[in-house]
């Protein structure tokens, strides 16, 4: 019993870190085309990420998507974040010991032993993780970048966002 309070520990062991990769039906980024210069970008976060740095992939991702148009800068027209709550399959965690015991240096150097070892699982099925989808319609501009709250210097956020970034 003193062990369970292990167990959120293991959990958020167990975790995978956001990484910035296409959606794959569970998390990633993808985008569509709205018009010429106009897109929507939306990032799915892991379960258990939270809310700041999925803001920071879509963020990035929407920097990434103007560069690659060619663009220099893009404005934000709109833009939401949603939570849900998803239930996370896990594998079983499991707590054991085992014994040992070596005997004494044979004559050619060899060492003899046994060992006994089981474990008990503890832990094993679903549990309930918070999940952010963020997204954003975006406005890709090229030339001078004008003064405006809205408007992002694309290669700026790129390079300023990017080192927190998890890329494969």
């Amino acid at each position: 019993m003193r062990a369970i309070w292990l167990l959120p520990l293991l959990l958020a062991a167990c975790a995978e870190p956001t990484s910035s990769v296409p959606y794959d039906g569970r998390f990633g980024f993808f985008e569509e085309q709205l018009g010429e210069d106009r897109l929507r970008v939306i990032f799915v976060g892991r379960p258990g990420t939270e809310r700041d740095v999925v803001e920071d992939y879509l963020l990035f991702r929407a920097a990434e998507v103007t560069l690659l148009q060619g663009g220099s800068h893009f404005q934000i027209a709109a833009q939401d974040i949603e939570r849900d709550i998803v239930y996370v399959d896990d594998t079983f965690v499991s707590v054991g010991f085992g014994v040992g015991r070596f005997g004494r240096r044979g004559r050619f150097g060899r060492r003899s032993g046994f060992g006994v070892g089981f474990g008990t699982p503890i832990y094993g099925g679903s549990y309930a993780a918070e999940r952010f989808v963020a997204s954003a319609e975006i406005v890709v501009g090229t030339g001078e970048i004008p003064e405006e709250p809205d408007i992002f210097d694309a290669e700026d956020v790129y390079y300023t966002v990017g080192p927190r970034i998890d890329r494969p």
